[in-house]
């Protein structure tokens, strides 16, 4: 992954200092700029527009409101009082 990344930032000209996250799906996707919004803006309201719904998959509306969007637990017991599609997480 370490030399996908590289490559990215060196294809697409970007500072050494950019990241550059890797993810499985785009509903996965959708939890890195919610966490980045959350971490500086604790204790606020945080409105997330998914323009395109027709053009996401079916897990992004769930995923951009910070909700479980797969029957499926990655690791199971990691999501704390979460336990269906739809939850919060």
């Amino acid at each position: 992954m370490s030399s996908t990344r590289k490559r990215l930032i060196e294809a697409y000209n970007l500072s050494k200092e950019t990241g550059v996250f890797l993810m499985p799906s785009g509903s996965d996707a959708e939890y890195i700029p919610l966490l980045i919004t959350k971490v500086f803006n604790p204790g606020k309201k945080i409105v997330n527009i998914v323009s395109c719904n027709e053009e996401v998959g079916s897990g992004t509306l769930d995923a951009a409101g910070g909700k479980l969007f797969s029957p499926v637990e990655p690791i199971t017991g990691y999501i704390e009082g979460a336990s269906k599609t739809g939850d919060p997480v």
